[in-house]
């Protein structure tokens, strides 16, 4: 099965209100499980979280998880440029989350930012933040691009789209099930030779299963004749 860690913050969380959530883990699961079954989207999303606080985070993440992952996807800058932290701060701090994912995934995906619903309404400064932050994980992930692959919200996600957005930050359900087929649509490019790859482990099992049983009975029957 392939295994994917879903982390950011309320835009992994899925959030739609305080009551309500529709994480897109959900739909990749699905998808993912078409492909591989019993594949797993573990979400860790928290409302509201900076990336800095995602970065002291993400050991306790992994220490809940007890296998090698195959895609660790990671979203987090959008709370950051809130509080107005530096670009160059959040650059830093997504760079150490994606390290740390490639110690314990296959591959990653970065995600930019995306953009806001009433973005007219927004300062100058913030676009430009905004814009800045994007450009910086474009160029990290350009650098990167043999285990870190982009899914460009900002680029894939046009806020001409109004009805994606349950209010001016968050998707509603169909935003997030299109964040989950834009995920699924980068995963799916390495799917074919993971699934292989998890088809030769399962067959050198079985092979060394059968070779065992087979020197066992031999081993049983030169005893019982010698």
């Amino acid at each position: 099965m392939a295994q994917v860690l879903a982390f950011g913050d309320s835009l992994t969380a899925g959030f739609l209100s305080h009551h309500q959530h529709h994480p897109y883990s959900i739909l990749l699961q699905q998808k993912l499980q078409n492909y591989i079954p019993k594949s797993q989207v573990f979400c860790h999303g928290v409302s509201g979280e900076t990336t800095k606080n995602m970065v002291k985070r993400i050991p306790t993440v992994f220490n809940s998880i007890h296998s090698q992952l195959f895609f660790s996807v990671i979203l987090g800058g959008t709370n950051d440029l809130a509080y107005v932290f530096s670009v160059e701060e959040i650059v830093a701090n997504l760079q150490k989350i994606n390290e740390l994912c490639l110690t314990k995934s296959k591959y990653t995906i970065l995600m930019t930012v995306p953009q806001l619903r009433d973005m007219e309404k927004l300062s100058e400064n913030y676009h430009k933040q905004r814009n800045n932050l994007n450009y910086s994980i474009r160029k990290y992930v350009n650098q990167n691009s043999n285990r870190t692959f982009l899914v460009d919200l900002d680029q894939l996600i046009p806020n001409t789209n109004k009805h994606l957005w349950v209010d001016n930050l968050h998707f509603t359900i169909e935003g997030y099930d299109l964040m989950a087929q834009l995920i699924f649509n980068e995963i799916e490019v390495h799917l074919k030779n993971y699934k292989l790859e998890l088809e030769k482990q399962a067959l050198y099992h079985r092979s060394l299963i059968f070779f065992i049983l087979v020197i066992g009975i031999f081993i049983i029957l030169l005893y019982k004749y010698i």
